[in-house]
This record gives structure tokens, C-alpha cells and sequence, in this order.
């Protein structure tokens, strides 16, 4: 009966069928179907046993079954569409058997070349898979578990070894299908998709719910899951609160919060604003007091002093809650518990989890008032909230979780900022969007603001702790775009694109350099859509800059022009950072690895370089002018939205005093942190691309300074243009480059001292350092790699 259905579905040709089996390729087999032929492939991978691929079946070669016995599958193969389709240049008439010409599956048009230039081949394909299954143990020595579920046309089975567990689930019809597993032994884990790295739900129940498309395929590797907060030994205390629990951070308990409860909470935790340095004391600076009918909750500033590092001003706000409102808000992440009050049950959690919190601030900010209390006063201040109708939030969703910031999206059409860290003054992001807003009514490169919330003292010190701006609709961050772009840029060069410059004499396109017409047309034709997108974004910097520029109505943001005494200054405090960061690297070349000591020794080299760019700073007075500017700019800072990007988060860098982020500077110094962050973002895309074969990588390496090479001068071109009227930067552009290229020496310098400080992470130090010969490469127009085939 199997048998028999097998002839009917696969094989309806009596022509085809011999013995007791078919003799078909695979692709003819199922009817030249890519989903099918990949259905299949992914089951071969992925159960037990060494997987055989046959011959041909790589390309989805055809066969010709009307030759005798088995020959029909042992055709020639076809490697390209040359004579005997590359496989023998002999008489077609010498050899054994006949290549294949049926019109479907015809050597011209079905072989290893064509399919080896197109990156989205079913070849293509085949070689990530292979790649991508030798990463994981478990589907060669792991065991086989299946996993029931109910839907006959669904197939789930788990392959484990040790702690490595891969999920693969494959839908078997071809129409979308939905499917309960019984996932119950792995609660609290989360499946991971092993291509993309995107993570699913995680597994809660019993029965884990999937949607899957026709001959659709998943696998997913099952991790611990990785929550916000939730440190697996930290258990919230225990507090015996006699009093009510508000008045507890000014009474007898105080001591044991500041040293028990307060350091161990704060010490677990990767989002309460805290540097990354061991904490020393914490002391509770003042406390004040919200209690309405959403909302139960105290408002702390902390003092945290740190063994090696400056104390700062943490803002945490704690609101109280039931044990099971206390699980549902924070979705089991316990490190957001604080403590459980041991007479009422009742849990402390951040406030910033709590929708009341949100509500509350929105009834004082709509209200334009305050909540008055003993100092500190909450004062919430309204901006642009008068003229745009904002309900009441009634969904409040977390959407970024940083270690300085917390980011919420209400349902309302408005964003929630809450600062962690804080310091007393004007806070530089609202400053600069509320002026923004102010000057240009219509302005579509940043958000429109509504409002801002502080703790109000008696000696009228103000802590700004939230921000208020309407959400702005956009397709994702650019961070992300431009890491997708250089994934497609290595599929075309992987794909053999790059044979079309073999000969040509090639250098980088550095900025001095005329264009070299060979390889832009190569770049525009696999990076083109890119290109245009920065040569826009490189516009609307500028465009930027330029309305900082006017608001000259208001002090703080009025033009300076540049004096020979600030460039010295400048040149000076850019030697001081290069003999500090270099002392690093000289450290570095003498503990790492070899490729890191290499790297370190190649950027040691090219010290004298970098110092000869930075004179041009003392050559004479230039023409150019300070203004306030983002500050920390880079790729994660910009959203797209439709054709246009808006520039959001200008509080500057963290590790910088609030004062110091508001000084004027250069807006060069905005363009070359924006370039820094490309850079980063291909080294990123490369890292991410797990299912190629190292020497895939190696190739891709090869090309990257050629592709940031090409970004940096489609950016350097558009900003120029568009700004070199407005007396911001040198207008002529040789000046312009030069200008340019000191500080984005000086920015790939302070990259590699930040990698260093913030990650102490080799993959994040070793692409800080290869920024830094790349820059240098680009600026000096060194050799390129080599252009022709990588294999």
C-alpha cells in the first residue's frame, strides 16, 4: 500500500519507476518545487545519521529517464554552459552518456556557475545549510526526541546534546498550518531561530503555540531565557514594616536599605542607570511621595558612590503591588522585585513596570501642574501637549530597556523616556527638541515633544527623570537597515560579482582620488539602494546642523567661530586622548591573540599619521563655527520613516558630565561618529553571518574597508554640499577633508578607549581597531584586496 502510494504521488511516469523504487533526481522527483526540494533537504540534515547528497541534486539538476537501468540519474555533470556543460571537453559523441537538454532542467540554463553568481540559489542555499548544521553537535552525535502534537501534517522532534538543544519543527502540507507542542519539559525556555537569531515567545505552558506557512521549516535552538532582570541567584528580601511602607525610607529601616537592600537590588541589576564598576555605598538622597488611586509609589534619589569610578544620581521610582500583579508586570523578572513586605505580602517592584506610574505622570503632565508633597516636588511640565489631544494611556508596552534610559510606547501615540541617571540642570535632550520644535513648527527630522517630568527642590535644583514625545512612525532604525544592506553587499561578492574588476588596477576611492569609474559602477550595481540612502541621510545631517544653527535667537545655541586658541586647545586634547588610548593598545599588543596582536601592532604603526592630520588643526585659522550638536550620534540615534530619518536621543554621552554635553563643538564631529557607526555596523553583519565557511569571512574581510570606503565618500560628498554655504565647516572641500579626517581619527581613537572600558569584549576591541586602519586606508587610499575569485 505504501508502495503503491509512492508511484501514485511521485512517480505517475511507468517510465520512471524501476524495480521496486523511482529512479528520479530530486528536483524532477518534486515537480522542481524550491520549497519542496528544501522541505526534504532540511529533513535529511536534521535527522540521525551521516546526511548523502546525491550528485547534481545541490543545483537541482534534472535527469532523463528514458536511459536505460539507472543512467537516467547519471548524467554528466553540468558545471557550466560551456561544451559538454563544463564537464568534458572530449567529442559529445565520446561520451558514455548524454547531458541533459530537456528545456526544464537544459545545462545552459541549470548549472554550477549560474547558480554560483546568484546568492538566493537553491546551491547558495545548501552551502549555508551545511555550514549552519556544522555549528550545532547535536545534529550529528545528539539524540532524537519526538514531540507530540496533535496535527498529522506537522513534524517535531528535538535533537539535545548536553546543554545544545535544537527544535526542529517542519510543516509537511502545503497549506499554512497551526500547531500546539508539547513543550512542557522546557518551560521557561526560549526558542531562538538559528538563521536570524530571532527569538520566539517563550515557552510557558505545556503546549507551545506555532503558525507555520506551506512547507515551512524552523530551527530553533532552545535557550535559558534571557529576561530584562533576573539574575539566577538573586531573591528579593524581606522587610517588617510596622509603618506604612512609604515612610520607610526616612525611618528606622533606612540603614538597612542603604546597606543591605539597596546595594544588593542595584548590584543585579543591567537597566538602573549604574556604571559598570563595583558598588561601594548607597545612600537615599531624598524621597517623595505619589498615592493616588492608580498608583502607590515613592520616588527615591540615590547617591551610589563606586570603588574606581565617579558616584552618581540614580533615579528609582518603587511602587507597591500584589504578589500576582507583581508577576504579570514584570513578566517573572524577579531581579525588578525589590522586596516583599512581610505583613501585607504585598511586592516592591520598579514603578516603571507599573501602569499606574504611567497613568499618574500623565494626569499631572495633561493637568500642566505638580504634585505637592514634602520636597522634592514632583513637577511634570506640559510643551506641545496643549494642542494634541492625549488620551489616557490604557496599553503601556516596554520597548527599550537600556542601562541609562528606559523606553515605553503608550497606546495614546506617545513615547515615555524615564532617566535613571541624573544630574541637576537642563536635560540636553529635552533642550534641544523642545528648541527644535520651537523653531521650525513643522521640523520632520526629530520627534515633536509634549512634556517632561522633575523632582523639584527647595533651592530649585531640578532632576529631569522622564520625557514625554509623540511616537514617531518609522520602519525600524537605521542600525538595523544598514547592517541588512551589508548582508546583501557580502551575498553579491560572495556570489562571484567581484570577477568583473579582475585586472583592474584598483585603489580605494579615498577622498583626494578621481572617481574610478569600474568600481563605482560595481558598488552602485550591489550596493546602490544603499549609497543613495546615506548620500540622503548625509543631507539631512546637514540639514540638522544648520537649524541648530539658527536658533542664534537663544543664547545657548547662538554660533561661535573657531579661534586659534580653541584649535590648539583642540589638538591638544586630541594628543592627550591618542598617548592615553595608545597606551592601551601597547598593552593589548602584548596579551592578546595573534590577530589581536596584530591588529594592535598595525594601529601602533600608525601613529605618526594620525598626529600629522591633527596639525592641520594648528595650520591656521579656519573657517568654521561651534554649535550644539547631538553629541553621541551614530546608526542606533536615527529612525526611518518612509524616505526621511529623524534623529532622536541628544542627551550626549553618559560617561560626560551634564555641563559638558551641552558645550559647542564642531558638527564634524556628528558626521564622523555617524561613519564610525557604519563601520561597526558591517563588522556586525559579518558577525552575525554564523553559516558561512571561515574562508567566506575571510573574503568578505578582504572588502569591507572597500565598502566603508565608498559609504564614507557618499556621505562626505552630500553633507558637504549641503552645508559648505552656511560657514559651519571649511567650504572648500580639500579643507573640508582635512577637517574631516582629524576628527575622525580622533573618533576611531575614542572608540577603541571606549570598546575597551565599556566591553572588555576581543570582538568588540579587534573591529575598534580594524576602524582605525580601515579610516587610515580610506583617508591614505592604500591597495585594495584582491578583485577576482575567492575560490
Amino acid at each position: 500500500e505504501e508502495r503503491d502510494y509512492m508511484y501514485r504521488y511521485y512517480a505517475h511516469d511507468p517510465d520512471s519507476r524501476i524495480n521496486l523504487g523511482i529512479r528520479r533526481r530530486l528536483a524532477p522527483l518534486l515537480g522542481k518545487n524550491r520549497r519542496r526540494i528544501e522541505l526534504l533537504n532540511v529533513l535529511l540534515f536534521s535527522l540521525p545519521g551521516t546526511p548523502i547528497i546525491y550528485y547534481g541534486d545541490e543545483i537541482g539538476m534534472g535527469d532523463n529517464h528514458y536511459l536505460g537501468d539507472r543512467d537516467g540519474v547519471r548524467t554528466p555533470m553540468q558545471w557550466d554552459d560551456g561544451r559538454n556543460a563544463g564537464f568534458s571537453q572530449s567529442n559529445p559523441q565520446q561520451l558514455f552518456l548524454p547531458v541533459i537538454i530537456d528545456p526544464e532542467y537544459h545545462y545552459h540554463t541549470v548549472n554550477v556557475a549560474i547558480e554560483d553568481r546568484n546568492p538566493s540559489s537553491l546551491l547558495w542555499w545548501m552551502r549555508r545549510m551545511i555550514n549552519m548544521r556544522n555549528r550545532f553537535q547535536a545534529f550529528a552525535r545528539g539524540s532524537f526526541e519526538h514531540i507530540h502534537c496533535e496535527n498529522s501534517n506537522v513534524f517535531a522532534f528535538i535533537r539535545r546534546l548536553d546543554s545544545e538543544i535544537v527544535l526542529v519543527v517542519i510543516n509537511l502540507s502545503r497549506f499554512a498550518q497551526s500547531v500546539e507542542l508539547e513543550l512542557g519539559e522546557w518551560q521557561g525556555y526560549q526558542p531562538v531561530d538559528v538563521f536570524s537569531l530571532n527569538r520566539f515567545a517563550v515557552i510557558q505552558a505545556q503546549h507551545w503555540q506555532l503558525t507555520m506557512g506551506m512547507h515551512d521549516y524552523f530551527w530553533l535552538q532552545l535557550l535559558p531565557e534571557k529576561r530584562i532582570e533576573s539574575p539566577p541567584d538573586y531573591e528579593p528580601l524581606e522587610l517588617d514594616c510596622q509603618e506604612p511602607w512609604t515612610s520607610i525610607f526616612a525611618g528606622r529601616l533606612k540603614e538597612r536599605i542603604e546597606s543591605e537592600l539597596l546595594p544588593r537590588y542595584l548590584g543585579q541589576r543591567n537597566s538602573a542607570g549604574l556604571k559598570r564598576a563595583q558598588i561601594r555605598n548607597v545612600t537615599i538622597q531624598s524621597s517623595s511621595i505619589i498615592n493616588t488611586t492608580d498608583l502607590e509609589a515613592v520616588l527615591l534619589l540615590l547617591r551610589v558612590s563606586y570603588s574606581q569610578a565617579e558616584a552618581d544620581t540614580i533615579f528609582l521610582p518603587l511602587a507597591a503591588c500584589s504578589a500576582n500583579e507583581a508577576l504579570e508586570w514584570t513578566a517573572n523578572n524577579r531581579g525588578l522585585i525589590f522586596a516583599r513586605i512581610a505583613q501585607t505580602a504585598r511586592y516592591l517592584i520598579d514603578a516603571a513596570w507599573h501602569p499606574g506610574f504611567h497613568r499618574s505622570v500623565h494626569r499631572i503632565l495633561m493637568d500642566g501642574g505638580s504634585e505637592v508633597g514634602a520636597p522634592p516636588e514632583i513637577r511634570c511640565q506640559a510643551d506641545q501637549a496643549g494642542s494634541i489631544n492625549l488620551e489616557r494611556p490604557r496599553e503601556i508596552h516596554l520597548a527599550k530597556a537600556g542601562r541609562r534610559n528606559t523606553t515605553f510606547l503608550y497606546d495614546n501615540g506617545a513615547t515615555f523616556k524615564l532617566f535613571r541617571r541624573l544630574e541637576p540642570g537642563i536635560n540636553p535632550d529635552i533642550e534641544m527638541i523642545s528648541a527644535l520644535n520651537r523653531s521650525r513648527p513643522d521640523n520632520r527630522l526629530v520627534p515633536v515633544h509634549l512634556g517632561s517630568c522633575a523632582l523639584l527642590y527647595k533651592d530649585k535644583q531640578k532632576y529631569v527623570f522622564g520625557m514625554l514625545n509623540q511616537t514617531v512612525t518609522n520602519t525600524g532604525l537605521v542600525w538595523q537597515s544598514s547592517q541588512e544592506a551589508a548582508l546583501q553587499f557580502f551575498d553579491q561578492i560572495l556570489s562571484g560579482k567581484t570577477e568583473q574588476l579582475a585586472g583592474a588596477a584598483f585603489q580605494l576611492n579615498n577622498p583626494f582620488s578621481p572617481p574610478q569609474e569600474k568600481v563605482v559602477s560595481f558598488l552602485e550595481e550591489t550596493a546602490g539602494l544603499q549609497l543613495s540612502a546615506l548620500r540622503h541621510l548625509a543631507s539631512q545631517l546637514a540639514l540638522l546642523h544648520i537649524q541648530l544653527a539658527e536658533i542664534a535667537a537663544e543664547p545657548d545655541f547662538q554660533p561661535e567661530s573657531f579661534s586659534t586658541l580653541y584649535q590648539r586647545s583642540l589638538y591638544q586634547s586630541m594628543q592627550s586622548r591618542l598617548k592615553k588610548v595608545y597606551a592601551l593598545i601597547d598593552r593589548l599588543s602584548r596579551t592578546g591573540d595573534d590577530r589581536m596582536m596584530n591588529a594592535c601592532n598595525s594601529v601602533l604603526a600608525l601613529r605618526p599619521s594620525i598626529l600629522h592630520a591633527y596639525q592641520f588643526l594648528l595650520a591656521a585659522k579656519l573657517e568654521a563655527r561651534k554649535i550644539r550638536i547631538h553629541g553621541d550620534l551614530h546608526l542606533g540615534q536615527i529612525l526611518q520613516s518612509g524616505g526621511d530619518f529623524i534623529f532622536k536621543d541628544f542627551e550626549g554621552r553618559g560617561d560626560r558630565a551634564l555641563s559638558e554635553r551641552r558645550i559647542k563643538r564642531s558638527p564634524i564631529r556628528d558626521l564622523a561618529s555617524l561613519i564610525q557607526s557604519l563601520h561597526r555596523a558591517s563588522y556586525q553583519a559579518l558577525h552575525r553571518q554564523i553559516q558561512l565557511h571561515e574562508k567566506d569571512i575571510d573574503f568578505i574581510r578582504q572588502w569591507i574597508p572597500v565598502y566603508f570606503s565608498y559609504q564614507s565618500i557618499a556621505m562626505l560628498n552630500s553633507y558637504h554640499e549641503a552645508i559648505k554655504d552656511s560657514q559651519l565647516v571649511p567650504a572648500e572641500y580639500g579643507s573640508f577633508i582635512q577637517f574631516y579626517s582629524a576628527f575622525q581619527f580622533h573618533q576611531s581613537i575614542t572608540t577603541i578607549g571606549r570598546s575597551h572600558e565599556l566591553y572588555n569584549d576581543p570582538f568588540e576591541i579587534q573591529t575598534a581597531l580594524q576602524a582605525l586602519l580601515d579610516v587610515h586606508t580610506f583617508i591614505n587610499g592604500t591597495a585594495s584586496p584582491s578583485a577576482g575569485e575567492h575560490r
